[in-house]
């Protein structure tokens, strides 16, 4: 297993294509650290991709075999979260729909909450 993780409650579909986005907390309930992404294929990528994905980071195994450095930021912020032993929370954020446009349903929510002062996560 790659970390211990926080999945907030939520409305979303877990099987077609949606939003998410990963939250770290340090030891004074603060929000250090977001990444938003997309996944196509449901919540799989957040749930089991990313799980492996800081266990070869942690057992200093390569990202892909064909592309051993590509880990990027936000696996390095997990696997440094569960060294310091930070809460991680994953929320479902919203399905996207067939007529919706994936990457421009991320970059709103990019906008939304990835900037500082952090606004709290409403899945509403």
């Amino acid at each position: 297993m790659g970390f211990t993780y926080f999945e907030m409650p939520n409305d979303v579909d877990d099987s077609i294509p949606l939003i998410y986005m990963w939250e770290i907390r340090n030891h004074r309930d603060e929000v250090v650290y977001r990444d938003v992404g997309r996944s196509l294929h449901g919540a799989k990528r957040p749930r089991v991709d990313y799980q492996r994905n800081v266990a070869n980071l942690r057992d200093g195994l390569p990202y892909r075999p064909g592309n051993p450095n590509g880990f990027r930021e936000v696996h390095r912020w997990l696997y440094q979260a569960t060294l310091e032993g930070f809460a991680i929370k994953l929320y479902l954020l919203r399905n996207v729909d067939d007529r919706d446009d994936i990457n421009e349903a991320k970059q709103s929510v990019q906008a939304l909450y990835l900037t500082e002062p952090y606004l709290p996560v409403t899945t509403d």
